[in-house]
C-alpha cells in the first residue's frame, strides 16, 4: 500500500509544516470536510481501520489536506467491509464516502483533533 505526500519540494521552514483538516462531529464520531479527487467528499476519521475505504470502488486516491497539498493512498472499496458491516455504517452516516484508515494517518509524525476549531491537524 503505497502513500506518498507530494506538494513539491519542501524548503526546511516547511519541513515541519501543520495542516489543518476541517471536521464536524454526527454521532459521536468525527466526519472530515475533505476534497478527494477533486471532489467535496466527506471521510469518517476511524484511527482503529488499518486502511482507507473510499465509495465502492478500489483505486488510488487523492485526499487534499490544504489547498495545493495531497496525499495520495491506495483505497479498498466500502463492499471490502461486507454487506451487514456496510449497512450498519451507511444507516447511522448515510452520507460518508468512505473511511480515513491509520494508513493516512501514519503519513505524520503528530495527529492532533482541535475540537474547538475543530480541525485535525495532520504534522509532518
Amino acid at each position: 500500500m503505497a502513500l506518498l505526500l507530494f506538494a513539491g519540494v519542501a524548503s526546511p521552514q516547511e519541513q515541519h509544516r501543520t495542516f489543518a483538516v476541517p471536521f464536524h462531529v454526527t454521532n459521536g464520531v468525527i466526519l472530515l470536510d475533505a476534497t478527494v479527487n477533486g471532489k467535496p467528499a466527506v471521510m469518517l476519521l476511524d484511527t482503529g481501520a488499518n486502511v482507507t475505504f473510499f465509495h465502492r470502488s478500489s483505486n488510488d486516491i487523492t485526499f487534499e489536506i490544504e489547498p495545493h497539498h495531497f496525499i495520495l493512498l491506495h483505497a479498498n472499496s466500502l463492499n471490502d467491509l461486507g454487506i451487514k458491516r456496510l449497512i450498519d455504517i451507511e444507516k447511522k452516516f448515510p452520507r460518508i464516502d468512505g473511511i480515513l484508515g491509520a494508513d493516512a494517518l501514519r503519513q505524520f509524525s503528530a495527529v492532533r483533533i482541535d475540537f474547538k476549531n475543530q480541525v485535525v491537524e495532520l504534522e509532518r
